[in-house]
């Protein structure tokens, strides 16, 4: 049987001219370190952002020769290289959050900022069935299916299930975009096979599209949102106008005691931030950001007046980057099951 150490069969050249193709480039490689078998550093470069990720190549592409690997990456995300990967390989290497390309050119990378996920094509330069190429920070093709206001359409739909067997004009509204802003992303989403409007109500491969918009979100919509960032004393109680609610540790009190305040607001108002006594300063810990969907959704459905719905919630306890608002996301979602 070929083992990792036997790249005759590979030819990283070809797979990594699939990954140039789509605004991608792995930097530092060198065909002496990837023929050693083990994981070789590199920097992968996209959409304005950088990576240190360990490449390696395999000729059989499948999770059992790769996966030992994952143990000798120094913590880097590991990009498998090779000359072709099977459906069943590929769900598996996207299950265990791992990254390929291959040199047929399908590929799945999935780093901060950077979405890509090529499936289907069948030989070098073959036809694409399915492809999503996505970047927070603009994009690499005109797919770029996590924009801030696709984001919102996206976000509304994940957050809402019944939604979908809701008038499209009706979802626009509650997310805060154009009508012909959703009609775009709903198309989006059918071409690239994540809704099916011909289907029973809900996404095709949801989690994977959740895991691509939270992966976005920090550099996308998340970014989009941001007003004012203040310093304050979170012990001090809100009196917030109506119609503000608020996300990220102060709406897990059961969960974590709260250091910050994140606060969507439909307008900020002067007397709002006077009242608190909030103000400018080196270190802030109050996150003012607009309020950009309507809570105009199914009244059983409709989220605490105070707080975010859940799905904002645990993406602004993902973004603040802090271990123990990363662990209290963690138990976040199971109790939400997202």
């Amino acid at each position: 049987m070929q083992g990792l150490n036997d790249v005759s069969s590979v030819n990283p050249s070809r797979a990594l001219m699939r990954l140039h193709d789509v605004g991608v480039s792995l930097e530092g490689l060198s065909s002496a370190g990837l023929a050693g078998g083990g994981p070789v550093v590199a920097t992968l470069s996209g959409a304005s952002r950088q990576h240190r990720v360990a490449v390696v190549s395999s000729p059989t592409m499948t999770l059992t020769e790769v996966l030992p690997l994952t143990e000798r990456t120094q913590g880097l995300p590991l990009i498998v290289l090779g000359p072709a990967v099977s459906e069943r390989a590929a769900d598996a290497f996207r299950r265990k959050r791992i990254n390929y390309v291959d040199e047929q050119g399908n590929a799945h990378v999935q780093l901060e900022g950077i979405l890509i996920d090529i499936r289907g094509r069948k030989g070098f330069g073959g036809e694409i069935r399915s492809k999503s190429v996505a970047s927070a920070n603009g994009p690499l093709t005109r797919s770029n299916l996590f924009s801030a206001k696709r984001a919102q359409i996206i976000f509304t739909l994940l957050a809402w299930p019944e939604l979908h067997e809701a008038p499209m004009r009706t979802v626009a509204r509650v997310a805060g975009v154009s009508l012909g802003k959703a009609s775009e992303t709903y198309s989006l989403l059918e071409e690239l096979g994540y809704r099916d409007k011909r289907a029973s109500p809900g996404f095709l491969r949801r989690e994977e599209l959740l895991e691509g918009w939270l992966l976005a979100y920090p550099t996308g919509l998340g970014r989009s949102t941001r007003l004012r960032d203040l310093e304050g004393d979170p012990a001090v109680p809100l009196h917030l106008d109506a119609g503000c609610v608020v996300s990220g540790e102060y709406a897990v009190p059961e969960l974590i005691k709260g250091r910050s305040v994140i606060i969507y607001v439909e307008e900020l108002r002067p007397r709002m931030v006077a009242s608190h006594r909030w103000r400018p300063g080196p270190r802030p810990n109050i996150h003012i950001r607009h309020k950009f969907w309507s809570e105009e959704v199914p009244r059983s459905e409709a989220p605490h007046p105070r707080t975010a719905p859940p799905l904002l919630i645990y993406a602004d306890l993902l973004m603040a980057s802090e271990g123990r608002q990363a662990e209290a996301a963690h138990q976040y979602r199971q109790i939400h099951a997202f």
